[in-house]
C-alpha cells in the first residue's frame, strides 16, 4: 500500500473542469473525453446542462466540484484502503512512503465501501434533490482516490524478496555445531536438523560424488529385483518364464517406486510414505498368482519403497504388515467382494504399527493421529483399485486368476447350462471327474481349483451331437452300430474340436481350453480301429488315423485330469465292484498311459502317480458302494400299474 497526495485529488477535479469547458463548447466530446466516459448518460445530461453562454450558470457547477473535492480530501485523510478487508489476504498491510516503510493492522484504516459510503452521506447533507444528489454521487465515487492505493507491482517485489529469504532446507545447522549425541534420543527438531544437513549435502555434491550415489541406488534395487527374480526362477519357474507374467510385476514396482518419487518429491511431509498403495500390490500378486508371491512381492517392494525414501526402517515395518494382512485376507478369495475385506485388515496392520512405532518413539499424540488417518485413506484406496486393476490385468494380460476360476466353476456359466441341456449325461460325467480329479490334486499340492474347472469343460464339444456317446445314449441303440468306423472317428475326434471353438465362442481362459484336446492326448481311439481292421484287414488301416490329434498333457493338472477321464468312464461299467477288480482296472488304465508315453510331457512323478491311484481307488469305490434293499424292492421293480 502507498498513500497519495491531496494533489491527486485536486488535479483529477481540474482535469474534470478543463473536460467540461471543451465539452461545453463542443459537445461530441461528452463521448470521447476520457474522464466525461467515466460517467452515465443520465450524469452527463445533468453536467452539460450548466452550459450558459454568460458563463453565470456554469459557475454553479464548478462551485460543486469544488465541495465535492473538499469531501474527497477529508474522506480520504482519514485513512481509507483502496480494497475491502476480504480483498486483502493478511491481517497485516505495509505502508511505503518513498524509501521507508512502515506495517500496519488493515483494520487501522476504513475499507473502501464504508468510504463510499461517507462520501454519499456528506453529500446529502448538501443536495437534496434526488437528481442532482444521484449525478453528483457518481461524480464523487468516480473520482475519489483512497488514501492507501493498493499496488500489484510493489506486493510482488515484496513476496520475492520474502521468498529468497526463506531457506530451502528446514532445521538450520551451522558450522561445527553438534546436531545429536550418543544415546540421546532424536527429538521431531533434531530429525528435521538431521534431514537439512543431508538435503544441503546433496545440495553441494560435485558430479563425481552424484554418479556414485545413483550407482548405489541402482545397486541397492538391483540386488532386492535379484532377489525377487531368484524366488521366481526357484520356486515359481512358470512365472518367471513368462514375459507376460513379469511385464505385470514390471508395471506394478515402477507404479509403486514413481509414487515414492512423487510424495518425495513434492515434500507431502508428515505421514507421506502412508500414501504410498502398496497394498495394492499385495492384494493384486495373492489374487493373481499366490499367497507366497504376495508377501514375497510385499517384502520387496516395501524395502524399494524405503530405500527411495530415504531408507527409513519403519516404512518398511509398516508396509510389510500391513501388505501381509491384506494378503491373508484373500489368500482363499471366493469372490470378488471379498476383496474389500481387506480393508479392515490393511487398517487394522497400519495402525498397529503407528500405535507402536509412537509409544516408541514417544511422537506426540497429534502425530498418531495423523498416522492412522492416512492409514485409513491407504486402506480405503488400495482394496478399490486392487478391484478395479484386477479386471485391468485380466483382460489386458490375459490372466487367470482363481476368481475367475471360481466364477467358470459356477453351474450357472452359460456353457454348462447348455451343456446341461443338451447332454446331461456328459454333464454329470464331467462333475464326477471333476469331484475325482481335484481330490487327486489336492493330494499330490497340484491346482485343485484349475483341474476341477478343466474337468467341468473338458467335454463341452460333445454338447453339439450328444447322441453319439454313450453317456448320454440311454437305452436306444448305439448310433455308431450303423456307421463306418472313418465317419464315427470323425465325430468322436470332432467332438475336440468343437470344444476348442465353443470354449474360444465363450470366451474361456486358455488355460481352460487346454484341457480339452489335452485330456485324450495322442490316445487310440482303440474301440474303431478294432472295428476298421476286423473290416479291412490290418495291414490296409492306419493307426495314427484312429488317434487324438493332442497335444499330450503338459501339465500335472492336465495329467491328473487325463487319468480321471479314463477310470471314471471305465468304471461306470462296474456297477458293484469288488475291491480287487476296481483296483485292478485303475492300476491298468495308469499304467497303460503311462507305457503309451502320453504323460511323458508332464512334469508329474511316478511316486505323485501312485498317490493318484491310492485316491481314485478310494473315491471310486465309495461311490460305487453297495447299497441294501428296499423292503419289496423286487416287486417295485417288476410291478406294472395304469
Amino acid at each position: 500500500m502507498s498513500p497519495p497526495s491531496d494533489s491527486l485529488i485536486k488535479d483529477t477535479i481540474r482535469s474534470l473542469q478543463r473536460a467540461l469547458d471543451r465539452a461545453f463548447v463542443d459537445h461530441t466530446l461528452l463521448e470521447s473525453d476520457p474522464i466525461l466516459s467515466l460517467f452515465s448518460p443520465s450524469t452527463k445530461f445533468y453536467l452539460i446542462g450548466f452550459y450558459d453562454s454568460t458563463s453565470g450558470k456554469t459557475s454553479e457547477i464548478y462551485k460543486h466540484l469544488d465541495n465535492i473535492q473538499s469531501i474527497l480530501i477529508r474522506v480520504s485523510q482519514s485513512g481509507t484502503l483502496s480494497l475491502n478487508y476480504d480483498q486483502v489476504p493478511k491481517d497485516t498491510i505495509a505502508i511505503r512512503r518513498g524509501n521507508f516503510q512502515e506495517n500496519k493492522s488493515k483494520f487501522d484504516f476504513s475499507e473502501l465501501n464504508i468510504a463510499i459510503k461517507r462520501i454519499a452521506i456528506d453529500l446529502a447533507n448538501f443536495y437534496t434533490d434526488s437528481l442532482e444528489y444521484r449525478a453528483l454521487k457518481e461524480v464523487a465515487t468516480k473520482l475519489f482516490v483512497p488514501g492507501l492505493s493498493y499496488s500489484s507491482e510493489l506486493t510482488a517485489e515484496e513476496t520475492d524478496i520474502a521468498r529468497n529469504k526463506v531457506s530451502k532446507n528446514s532445521g538450520i545447522v551451522v558450522n561445527n555445531e553438534r546436531i545429536i549425541s550418543k544415546h540421546e534420543r532424536i527429538t521431531p527438531e533434531i530429525k528435521m536438523k538431521l534431514d537439512s544437513f543431508k538435503n544441503a549435502r546433496v545440495q553441494d555434491l560435485n558430479l563425481f560424488d552424484k554418479a556414485r550415489q545413483y550407482s548405489g541406488k541402482f545397486l541397492h534395487i538391483a540386488v532386492l529385483l535379484g532377489l525377487l527374480g531368484a524366488f521366481l526362477y526357484n520356486f515359481r519357474k512358470t512365472i518367471f518364464e513368462d514375459n507376460i507374467k513379469l511385464a505385470i510385476f514390471s508395471v506394478l514396482f515402477l507404479s509403486i517406486s514413481y509414487l515414492t518419487y512423487l510424495t518425495n518429491a513434492f515434500n507431502i511431509g508428515g505421514s507421506w510414505h502412508l500414501l504410498i498403495l502398496i497394498p495394492t500390490v499385495s492384494l493384486l500378486l495373492t489374487i493373481m498368482f499366490d499367497s507366497r508371491v504376495g508377501i514375497y512381492s510385499t517384502l520387496i517392494i516395501s524395502l524399494i519403497s524405503a530405500g527411495l525414501g530415504g531408507n527409513d526402517y519403519s516404512i518398511v515395518v509398516l508396509h510389510v504388515v500391513a501388505g501381509t494382512l491384506g494378503v491373508y485376507s484373500v489368500r482363499d478369495i471366493k469372490n470378488r467382494q471379498q476383496i474389500y475385506r481387506g480393508m479392515i485388515f490393511i487398517f487394522l496392520g497400519y495402525s498397529l504399527v503407528n500405535l507402536f512405532l509412537s509409544f516408541e518413539s514417544l511422537s506426540e499424540w497429534s502425530r498418531l493421529l495423523e498416522s492412522v488417518l492416512y492409514s485409513g485413506i491407504n486402506s480405503l484406496l488400495s482394496p478399490i483399485l486392487t478391484y478395479g486393476l484386477l479386471i485391468f490385468f485380466e483382460k489386458t494380460f490375459k490372466i487367470t486368476t482363481d476368481l475367475t476360476l471360481v466364477e467358470l466353476s459356477n453351474t450357472d456359466h452359460p456353457l454348462l447350462k447348455e451343456l446341461y441341456h443338451a447332454s446331461p449325461g456328459t454333464f454329470y460325467h464331467s462333475q464326477s471327474v471333476a469331484r475325482l480329479a481335484e481330490a487327486a490334486a489336492e493330494k499330490i499340492g497340484a491346482d485343485t481349483l484349475l483341474v476341477k474347472t478343466g474337468a467341468l469343460y473338458h467335454d463341452i464339444g460333445k454338447s453339439i451331437s450328444p447322441y453319439y456317446f454313450i453317456e448320454n445314449q440311454g437305452p436306444v441303440q448305439n448310433l455308431h452300430n450303423e456307421l463306418t468306423p472313418e465317419i464315427s472317428i470323425k465325430v468322436i475326434k470332432d467332438h475336440v474340436t468343437l470344444g476348442i471353438e465353443l470354449g474360444k465362442r465363450y470366451h474361456l481362459p486358455q488355460e481352460i481350453i487346454e484341457f480339452i484336446p489335452t485330456h485324450h492326448g495322442t490316445g487310440l481311439i482303440k474301440v474303431f480301429y478294432d472295428k476298421a481292421v476286423q473290416l479291412y484287414g490290418k495291414e490296409n488301416v492306419n493307426k495314427d488315423d484312429y488317434r487324438y490329434v493332442g497335444p499330450k498333457p503338459h501339465t500335472r493338472e492336465q495329467a491328473i485330469l487325463m487319468m480321471a477321464d479314463k477310470c471314471e468312464s471305465a468304471s461306470r461299467s462296474l456297477t458293484t465292484p469288488e475291491p480287487q477288480t476296481l483296483e485292478n482296472l485303475i492300476n491298468n488304465l495308469i499304467n497303460q498311459t503311462l507305457h503309451e508315453k502320453e504323460l511323458d510331457e508332464a512334469p508329474i512323478t511316478l511316486s505323485e502317480v501312485e498317490e493318484i491311484k491310492k485316491v481314485f481307488f478310494n473315491s471310486l469305490m465309495t461311490s460305487k458302494h453297495s447299497r441294501i434293499r428296499y423292503p419289496e424292492q423286487e416287486k417295485l421293480e417288476n410291478e406294472t400299474k395304469d
